[in-house]
């Protein structure tokens, strides 16, 4: 066994140098930087090598193990001899050997020397982008994503100067606001209005009714009026009818609003202007009108130093922002990013209980990761619905929507039962269609609904699809190159693309080639080495250098082999996939290999020799 996998290993050196001397002369794509060209010329050489090892194996096997048997013949005058038992044993092992590097090679260096390749094609232009984007960001006033973006353009390249600049820029805006006093003050009073959740209240606090209570009353003895109102009105929301705090709460509630009324009604001086406008932001959060009141917040913070470190302005203007962002978003964060979409022409259809159904396309899909989850952003989203008569219902619409993930412990029993939501999904994806301008009112992207009778709205603002949002992040997968997929990711879309309106069999038939693949290859190695055998160097023969002129040849043949071996392979599979579907082809599929293995393995077993 050693002399064949030594002779084995000349084999793959000569190869491997082979393809390095190709991978070296061969052209470098426009665009490519210089210090990148000799990274990218070693990636080619592994590119080729991982191309043709198949043909360098079966080429070295075949001419290994025909050498080692011509030498070594002995003991197998008659079939199934102890001999040939040991060299099963031998061929057996080195079939694995074998199998196994063509699979690590092909699912995990050959995917790894493509996707590398395509970094270093697509890093200019990618650094280029990303500073763009990050220029643009910094003349809006946005300085921390600017940094953001300056930053992923430093990881690609450390010494990008217009990154760097950017950063240095931006980093000093920020560092400009930090020092100063006021804004000091600002990010304290930031600080604790984030000590209040303002928008998701934790029913599990005992006390919490009390500490709100509390808070109203201090704010109350601080003529903070706004404050006072606030708590109080928090308090009554989360308090019982026999909560013993509840009475409290309504006064004090109701003596700091006729107190903001009294305020508002009296003659206008300066601070009584400003005290007017911020109470009729509050009215409009009291409202429910959150973005009336965040752009009425919003106006004060910009206008002068002095409300920017008002801590009203700034607790209130936090809150109207938290409650936009549980709804839609801005528009600037679909800023330029089409640039950075990972998947194109996404579509797939969402049924539910009632037999209705969403098909969903998406033009182009950007992944962003933020606070530990995957942010979706979608553009030019199209929702086609169909009722349960297969009749066309209405068509939504919008150029950008967000989606998030959210928990399904937030929906009651009712809901899920409407949607065919299963218990055991823990997240579904939530997708916000309406996006609004971050400082100027009035301007904003809403959905379009067109229905099937004429009507055109412009509601509901959001979607929640009745899918794990793991499937939805699979669904964004089934576009790209599907060699490309984990075995896991192909194995969930093999047997839930139905469900999604997908042909299981497409899926299926890459699943089963990956799968199988090594159980195949020991199948034609040992098929191989039985070749080998019939084939053997015979005793008086040794290595000349004469016969290096018939490798090339060698190569092709084994080359030619191995295409019509894969394309056998892939046929059989196409059958069994298509005559027993997934489960059943996966489970025969198996069995049926074995089967041959056994059969290849009782033909070698077979060969004897007259000595």
């Amino acid at each position: 066994m050693k002399k064949i996998l030594i002779l084995f290993s000349v084999f793959l050196g000569l190869g491997l140098i082979t393809c390095f001397a190709l991978g070296f002369i061969a052209d470098i794509p426009f665009g490519v930087a210089e210090k990148s060209v000799f990274a990218y010329k070693l990636l080619t050489s592994f590119q080729y090598f991982i191309v043709y090892l198949p043909m360098i194996s079966i080429t070295g096997y075949v001419i290994s193990c025909s050498v080692y048997f011509g030498h070594n013949p002995e003991g197998s005058t008659s079939r199934f001899s102890k001999a040939m038992v040991e060299r099963f044993k031998i061929v057996m092992i080195t079939a694995i050997i074998i199998a196994a590097l063509l699979t690590l090679s092909s699912e995990l260096l050959g995917l790894f020397t493509a996707r590398k390749k395509a970094n270093i094609i697509n890093q200019p232009k990618l650094i280029n982008d990303y500073v763009k984007v990050g220029d643009n960001l910094y003349s809006n006033g946005y300085y921390e994503r600017a940094i953001r973006y300056a930053d992923a353009a430093l990881n690609l390249d450390p010494n990008c100067m217009p990154a760097s600049k950017l950063r240095d820029k931006a980093d000093l805006e920020i560092n400009r606001a930090k020092t100063s006093d006021l804004r000091f003050k600002l990010y304290q009073s930031v600080e604790d209005a984030e000590k209040v959740d303002r928008v998701i209240i934790d029913p599990q606090q005992i006390n919490e009714v009390y500490q709100y209570y509390v808070k109203a009353q201090e704010a109350f003895e601080k003529k903070e009026w706004f404050n006072a109102h606030y708590f109080a009105e928090l308090g009554i929301g989360l308090a019982t009818p026999k909560d013993p705090n509840l009475e409290d709460l309504k006064k004090l509630s109701t003596q700091a609003w006729n107190n903001l009324e009294e305020y508002h009604n009296l003659d206008k001086t300066e601070d009584q202007k400003a005290f007017d406008k911020k109470y009729q932001g509050y009215l409009a959060l009291v409202q429910k009108n959150d973005l009336k009141a965040y752009y009425i917040f919003r106006e004060l913070y910009q206008s002068s130093r002095e409300f920017q470190s008002d801590p009203d302005v700034v607790f209130y203007l936090e809150i109207a922002e938290n409650r936009i962002n549980e709804r839609s978003f801005f528009i600037d964060e679909t800023l330029e990013l089409e640039s950075f979409e990972s998947a194109n022409d996404v579509h797939f259809a969402c049924s539910y209980a009632d037999g209705s159904k969403d098909i969903i396309y998406i033009k182009g899909v950007t992944n962003v990761e933020e606070t530990g989850n995957s942010i979706q952003y979608l553009r030019a989203l199209t929702v086609v619905s169909i009722d349960r008569d297969g009749e066309l219902y209405r068509i939504m619409t919008v150029p950008y929507a967000k989606v998030l993930p959210v928990s399904t412990k937030d929906l009651n029993a009712t809901t899920k039962g409407l949607m065919g939501i299963d218990d055991k999904i823990e997240q579904l994806p939530y997708i916000m269609l309406r996006s609004v301008s971050r400082d100027i009112e009035g301007i904003e992207n809403f959905p379009l609904y067109t229905y099937a009778n004429g009507d055109v709205l412009t509601e509901p603002e959001y979607m929640l699809l009745a899918i794990p949002y793991q499937d939805f992040l699979m669904m964004e997968n089934s576009t790209n190159n599907l060699s490309g997929l984990s075995i896991p990711t192909l194995f969930n879309l093999a047997y839930k693309s139905t469900r999604y309106g997908y042909s299981a069999e497409v899926f299926g038939q890459v699943l089963m080639n990956r799968l199988f693949y090594p159980l195949w290859i020991v199948i034609i190695v040992l098929l191989l080495g039985t070749f080998a055998w019939n084939n053997r160097v015979g005793l008086d023969q040794y290595f000349k250098l004469s016969w290096l002129l018939a490798f090339p040849f060698f190569f092709l043949i084994g080359a030619v082999f191995y295409k019509i071996a894969m394309f056998f392979y892939k046929l059989m599979n196409y059958v069994l996939l298509g005559g027993l579907g997934v489960t059943k082809g996966l489970s025969i599929g198996f069995v049926f290999y074995l089967v041959i293995l056994v059969l290849d393995s009782v033909y070698f077993l077979a060969r004897r020799s007259k000595i």
